[in-house]
């Protein structure tokens, strides 16, 4: 079984990776998308688990990681 800690990235992570995709030149601002994953990155930036598809940002590891 999983905990939400384990499941989703906390706030902070959250919105330093959105900041990151908002600058990232293959974000499209009017869907929200990344151009190379295609995924809606107020989403995808929920999870602890995801990654930047051109390495801007990482997964979040629990208990070694904020």
């Amino acid at each position: 079984m999983f905990s939400i800690k384990e499941v989703f990235a906390d706030e902070d992570t959250m919105k330093s990776r959105l900041a990151t995709c908002e600058e990232c030149p293959k974000y499209i601002k009017a869907s929200k998308q990344c151009k190379v994953c295609l995924c809606v990155m107020p989403l995808k930036t929920r999870f602890a688990a995801t990654e930047c598809p051109v390495g801007k940002w990482g997964r979040v590891h629990p208990n070694t990681d904020k």
